[in-house]
């Protein structure tokens, strides 16, 4: 059956999630106090692949970006912090 999931991200540079095989990222946007991914996944797939994402505060060096899709700026704190999340593909 497929189902929408939501994996937690860390406001980091770099990070690596782990998705069911045939999963499709659908955005990326804030809840409460978290950066959130949310794929479109077979919830009876036993198979994973490595998803690389990339978060990125505004005005950090984004210069090995080229081969990842954007997927979102996201607003925490009320705006105070903005991160833009950025995925080596869409579907896995």
């Amino acid at each position: 059956m497929k189902r929408i999931f939501k994996y937690v991200l860390v406001p980091t540079d770099y990070q690596i999630v782990k998705l069911p095989t045939g999963s499709r990222i659908l955005s990326a946007e804030s809840q409460m106090d978290d950066i959130v991914l949310y794929a479109l996944i077979e919830d009876s797939q036993t198979y994973m692949d490595n998803v690389e994402i990339i978060v990125k505060g505004t005005g950090h060096d984004a210069n090995y970006l080229k081969n990842f899709t954007f997927l979102n700026t996201v607003k925490l704190r009320d705006g105070l912090l903005m991160f833009h999340v950025f995925c080596d593909r869409l579907d896995v």
